[in-house]
C-alpha cells in the first residue's frame, strides 16, 4: 500500500479531508499589490497583555530567551547580524570568504512590486540586485563546504497571566491593537490553500536594515507578500537545513547552512552556536510579524542534501538527538524554531495584538518535527517522541494552544537511502549500501506515537490522477496510501477512525498534480475542477 497504491472515492474520508490545509507555495513574484486599506473586523478581542510593559531583548545580543535573562534597548534599534567565531568541525574543510548579505535596497509600497522569474528552489523568496546597504561589521566566515558546480462572534478571549509575558523582541511594524488584521469567512467544510514560506539558507532568514534603517529580511518579505495576496489565515513555514554525507556518501557527517560568498558560489557552513541564535532569533522576527498580521503559523522543517546530489530527504536515516559535527539535528532546528515560537507569542501578546482564531480562545500553533522525511520517523520513532514533551514546554502553552507533529511522503514509508531499490543494477553505490545496517520498525513505538502523541500528521500529496475528467475524490488518494502504510507498519494503526474521532489532524502539506515518472505518469491537462 505505502509504494503508488491507490484507492479513488472513499467516502469515509471525504467529511475530514475537506477541513485539510493544502499549503500552495506562493510566488514572490507578484501581481501589483491593491492600493485599498485591508478591512478591519471587530467581532475579535486581542489576547491582553500585562500592565508592565514588556522589555525588548538586545539586537546585537542571542536570540535565547533563557533563565538567565537579557539585555534592554531601544524598541526600534536597528539589529545586524551576530559575529561568529570559526569552529572546525569533523570533516576537512576550507576556509571561504565571508558570507555577503542579502541586497536590499528598496522599500516595497502599496502600489508595486518587481517581478522576476525563479526556479523551483527561488520559489517564494525576493532577489534585490541593486546597491547594497553595507552591513555595520565583517563577519568571519565559517568552515564551509563547497558545492560541487467562515466568522462568528468570538467568545471571550483567554487572559495572558502576568508571569507568561516576560521580554519581547522588537519588530518593524508597529502593531495594531483597535481589531484583527483580517478574519476569513469560510465553510467550515472547505480546505485553506495557504501560502508557503520557503526558507532555504541564511540568505533567506538573515536580518538586515532596509533603506529606511527597519530589519528586513526575505522571510519577513514572504510574510508580508502572504498577508497581502492571500485571504486565508494560516500560513506555511519551510526552514531547510542541510547535511554533509559522511562515509560512502551515506548518512550524516555534520549538518550545515546553505549562504553564498562574494562570487555568488553557494556553500555549506557548519553550524556555531552563534549561527544557532542568529537563526533563531531571525525567526522569531519573522514567527511575530505572522501573528501580527494574524496568520496561524505552520511550522514544517526540511533536511537536503548539502552536496546538491538530488539525495531524497524522504530515505535519510538519522536520530534528532544522536549528535553529527558538533550539535544535533534537536539543537540546530528543533529547539531554536520552538524557542523562536515562544518569545514571537510573548512579544505579540506584550502589543496587545495576539489574535485568537473566530471561536477560539486562544491562537494555535503547529509545528512538526520534520516534513516528508518517513524513513527517520519509521525507524528512529522513540528518539523523535521524545523531542515532543520539551517542544511542548519550550514554546509553552499560556499564550496558544500547540500542536506537534510529523511529516510523511505519500508513499515509500518503509524505503531507506540504503534500500538497493534506489540504485541501479550497476550503481557502485548498490553494493555499499546493502553492507549498512538499517534499525528495525517498532511498529509497538509507531502504533504509540500515532495514536497518542502527535496532533497531527502533514502528507506530501503526490499520489497520480486518473487524467483530464478526474474526480475530486482522487484528492483523497495520497490519505489513503498513507493510511495503508501506517496499518502495515504499525501494528493495525487507523488512521481514518484517529482523524474522524478528532484525534489526529490530516494536513496536505505539500501537494501536486502532474510531473513526476511514477509509472505512466504524462504531463498533466487536468483542469481544475470549480468547487462551490
Amino acid at each position: 500500500m505505502g509504494h503508488g497504491g491507490q484507492r479513488v472515492g472513499r467516502r469515509g474520508w471525504r467529511a475530514p479531508l475537506l477541513c485539510l490545509l493544502l499549503a500552495a507555495a506562493l510566488s514572490a513574484g507578484a501581481a501589483q499589490y491593491a492600493d485599498e486599506p485591508e478591512e478591519r473586523s471587530a467581532q475579535q478581542a486581542p489576547l491582553p497583555a500585562t500592565a508592565a510593559a514588556a522589555n525588548p531583548i538586545a539586537a546585537g545580543g542571542a536570540a535565547t530567551q533563557r533563565a538567565a535573562g537579557s539585555a534592554t534597548q531601544a524598541p526600534n534599534a536597528l539589529y545586524t547580524p551576530m559575529t561568529r567565531v570559526p569552529v572546525q568541525g569533523g570533516m576537512q574543510q576550507q576556509q571561504q570568504p565571508a558570507e555577503q548579505p542579502v541586497l536590499r535596497t528598496q522599500v516595497l509600497s502599496q502600489g508595486r512590486i518587481s517581478r522576476r522569474n525563479r526556479n523551483r528552489n527561488q520559489r517564494g523568496r525576493t532577489a534585490n540586485t541593486n546597491t547594497a546597504v553595507p552591513r555595520s561589521t565583517q563577519e568571519a566566515a565559517p568552515p564551509a563546504t563547497t558545492l560541487p558546480p467562515q466568522s462568528t462572534p468570538a467568545p471571550a478571549p483567554a487572559v495572558v497571566k502576568t508571569a507568561s509575558v516576560p521580554e519581547a523582541v522588537p519588530m518593524a511594524v508597529a502593531a495594531n491593537v483597535d481589531g484583527p488584521p483580517f478574519t476569513v469567512d469560510m465553510d467550515a467544510r472547505a480546505a485553506q490553500l495557504s501560502p508557503s514560506v520557503l526558507l532555504m539558507g541564511y540568505f533567506d532568514w538573515q536580518i538586515i536594515p532596509d533603506a529606511n534603517g527597519k530589519p528586513w529580511s526575505r522571510c519577513l518579505d514572504m510574510v508580508w507578500r502572504a498577508r497581502r495576496l492571500a485571504r486565508g489565515n494560516k500560513l506555511n513555514f519551510v526552514p531547510t537545513h542541510h547535511w554533509i554525507p559522511g562515509e560512502d556518501g551515506f548518512g550524516i557527517d555534520h549538518y550545515c547552512y546553505m549562504y553564498k560568498d562574494a562570487s555568488d558560489s553557494m556553500l555549506c557552513g557548519e553550524w556555531t552556536q552563534a549561527k544557532i541564535d542568529e537563526f533563531e532569533k531571525s525567526m522569531t522576527y519573522c514567527f511575530a510579524e505572522a501573528y501580527r498580521n494574524g496568520f496561524t503559523p505552520y511550522v514544517r522543517p526540511h533536511l537536503d542534501d548539502g552536496y546538491v546530489r538530488g539525495i531524497w530527504r524522504n530515505g535519510l536515516l538519522f536520530s534528532p538527538i544522536a549528535q553529527h559535527g558538533t550539535f544535533t539535528y534537536m539543537q540546530t532546528m528543533l529547539d531554536p524554531l520552538a524557542r523562536a515560537l515562544a518569545a514571537a507569542l510573548k512579544t505579540v501578546a506584550a502589543e496587545g495584538a495576539l489574535w485568537p482564531e473566530p471561536n477560539l480562545l486562544k491562537p494555535r500553533v503547529y509545528s512538526a518535527l520534520q516534513g516528508e522525511m518517513s524513513a527517520t520517523m519509521m525507524r528512529y520513532t522513540s528518539d523523535w517522541a521524545s523531542t515532543i514533551p520539551g517542544l511542548r514546554a519550550l514554546i509553552g502553552t499560556a499564550l496558544a494552544d500547540v500542536n506537534i507533529g510529523i511529516g510523511l511522503n505519500f508513499n515509500a514509508l518503509n524505503q531507506t537511502e540504503f534500500s538497493v531499490a534506489n540504485f541501479g543494477l550497476f550503481d557502485s553505490r548498490r553494493g555499499r549500501a546493502a553492507r549498512y545496517p538499517v534499525p528495525t520498525i517498532d511498529a509497538v513505538a509507531l502504533n504509540n506515537l500515532i495514536t497518542n502523541e502527535v496532533d497531527f500528521i502533514g502528507i506530501s500529496a503526490y499520489a497520480p490522477y486518473s487524467g483530464p475528467g478526474m474526480s475530486l475524490n482522487e484528492f483523497e488518494n495520497s490519505a489513503f496510501n498513507v493510511g495503508g502504510s501506517l496499518k502495515e507498519l504499525g501494528n493495525g494503526i487507523n488512521l481514518a477512525a484517529l482523524i474522524n474521532s478528532g484525534k489526529v489532524e490530516l494536513h496536505y502539506s505539500e501537494f501536486g498534480i502532474g510531473g513526476g515518472n511514477e509509472g505512466n505518469a504524462a504531463v498533466s491537462r487536468v483542469s481544475m475542477p470549480s468547487v462551490t
